[in-house]
């Protein structure tokens, strides 16, 4: 009885211990991007700028890569990007729609390196459009 006791002893502590490293992919994260308000007839498009490689809550510190065609933007914008294609900036954008602006613009301008996440346009009634997305920092254009 004492071997079983402690048999079982071990197997729920190495149970639990396997439980915590079992490695969580990016792929598995999801996200959505809701537009309130969106205008009849109106295209929304959206282009992945960055993506999201870890958050930590406590700290509450995001660390970004750059999408695929974008690192020029951001280095024109003044922010820095180390070799492996991290962001490497802590402060804060003061001019989010001017910010916003010249990356729509940047994105329209450089279409064959950089591609729309994802793009709809919506029917004759005005309604919420919600994209399915990866963790990340986008901008949107709308027609």
């Amino acid at each position: 009885m004492k071997n079983a006791k402690k048999f079982f002893a071990v197997l729920v502590v190495l149970a639990l211990a396997l439980s915590m490293v079992i490695p969580v992919s990016a792929a598995d994260k999801t996200a959505k991007i809701t537009i309130q308000n969106a205008t009849a007839e109106q295209t929304y498009t959206i282009y992945k700028m960055a993506d999201l490689v870890t958050y930590d809550i406590e700290a509450d510190t995001y660390s970004y890569k750059v999408a695929a065609g974008w690192k020029a933007f951001f280095t024109a914008q003044g922010i820095e990007v180390d070799g492996t294609d991290f962001i490497l900036y802590s402060g804060s954008i003061t001019d989010a729609s001017t910010f916003a602006a010249d990356a729509v613009q940047y994105a329209k301008d450089n279409e064959e390196t950089v591609s729309a996440y994802a793009s709809t346009t919506v029917g004759k009634v005005a309604a919420p459009v919600v994209f399915d997305a990866e963790p990340g920092y986008y901008c949107i254009d709308s027609t």
